[in-house]
């Protein structure tokens, strides 16, 4: 049950927003017991939030007797975010209004070493496109979040030594897209996006939670106590590079050999099933055969999810997660890749690890990543302090 934690001296405009937001709490006694505001404050400021759009009347509430009061709600149509998703083989774009929700979206087949200028061309030429589309221009857009397929250093928004995106190290990519549409740009690994939107669609009842992508590569988002867990530096999660014995010695993509994703990854199938007669060139190839069904792609797939799974046995005793989610192409490629997972992973894990362990298939595929980075971004421009600081700069609207 929500409890009073913000002092009135400090719950603003956006802070109220915040808690309208997150707890559902729309009407006025209940926002005055969240907050600590008086009645009179909290009118005030429901005003300004009223003026500009960003809360609407939503009903009423039931009541013991008399007027029932009156309740609120978060306008997620105030703004719209663009959720782009850059995978080494396709990109994915989408404009989602402020919850999240995706109101048009479109993706394309381009390779991220094709270099940041064609990629980034593509997406804003998309863009504009899916704007247009849903009535709105450029300019309308509040932010933008991007999931790329390599490491990040979130703070500063650009990648940093990607194996598999020449042309992109320290490429100021949140930058770029602030030049080109005047909002702010946040910048994450796909995994990370992945797992926030998967979370927020399906698990925020939980506090730990894993997401395995499994496409080209094999990246790791991890969740610790609701949000996204980046580490010191947004290296966190990366088992795809964690190097195992016992299965011969490959050159990974990265330099070193041994590495999970040289054994598991898609590019690592590709190699692995060419040499054996396939014709495959992609991992999306890899996971349209095991769709139909073809033997040695199948085995080669379950093979890879028990590679996978012993990385994340040792993760799974380190983290103690409630849920591990597995997308992306391969990872959901026929079942097969999550049957070996679960399989190694329910073996060597503790027994308390694994006591209540839920493995699943991601909930949301393809849109996993273009929904994680609406959220992403929501987030950042819903900051109370940057709610407090829009108010002030911007002209009241009519909600949309």
């Amino acid at each position: 049950m929500p409890t009073r934690t913000v002092l009135a001296t400090t719950a603003s405009a956006g802070t109220l927003l915040q808690v309208i937001r997150e707890d559902a709490l729309g009407t006025r006694a209940a926002l005055s017991d969240r907050t600590g505001l008086s009645r009179t404050a909290i009118n005030q400021r429901l005003a300004v939030l009223l003026t500009h759009g960003l809360v609407v009347p939503d009903g009423q509430d039931h009541s013991s007797g008399g007027r029932p009061p009156a309740q609120f709600c978060f306008n997620a149509l105030a703004g719209l975010v663009l959720g782009v998703d850059i995978g080494i083989t396709a990109t994915r774009v989408g404009v989602a209004d402020l919850s999240g929700h995706i109101l048009a979206e479109t993706s394309g087949d381009l390779s991220v070493e094709d270099g940041p200028g064609a990629v980034l061309g593509w997406v804003a030429k998309h863009a504009d496109g899916l704007l247009h589309e849903v009535g709105t221009s450029p300019g309308r857009l509040w932010g933008i979040g991007v999931g790329v397929p390599g490491p990040v250093e979130f703070g500063a928004g650009h990648v940093v030594n990607p194996p598999f995106m020449p042309g992109w190290d320290r490429f100021p990519i949140g930058h770029w897209f602030t030049d080109h549409y005047g909002c702010p740009a946040v910048i994450d690994k796909d995994a990370n996006i992945m797992a926030l939107g998967e979370y927020r669609n399906a698990w925020r009842h939980l506090r730990h939670v894993l997401f395995v992508k499994a496409g080209t590569g094999v990246g790791c988002g991890v969740i610790a106590d609701g949000r996204v867990h980046r580490g010191a530096r947004g290296a966190a999660g990366d088992i795809g590079h964690i190097q195992l014995q016992g299965h011969g010695d490959p050159t990974c993509r990265c330099g070193n050999r041994g590495c999970v994703e040289a054994i598991a990854g898609g590019w690592a199938l590709v190699r692995d099933l060419r040499a054996a007669g396939s014709s495959v060139r992609t991992a999306r190839d890899v996971a349209g055969l095991a769709h139909d069904l073809d033997h040695d792609c199948l085995l080669a797939i379950r093979r890879a999810g028990r590679v996978v799974g012993e990385a994340l046995a040792d993760a799974v005793n380190f983290f103690n997660p409630s849920v591990v989610i597995v997308g992306g192409s391969i990872g959901l490629a026929h079942g097969e890749f999550l049957a070996g997972v679960r399989e190694v992973v329910y073996q060597r894990s503790l027994p308390l690890a694994t006591q209540d362990l839920q493995i699943v298939p991601s909930s949301l595929g393809d849109q996993a990543g273009i929904i994680g980075a609406a959220y992403l971004v929501a987030d950042l421009i819903l900051e109370p302090q940057r709610v407090d600081k829009r108010l002030t700069r911007t002209e009241p609207q009519a909600s949309r």
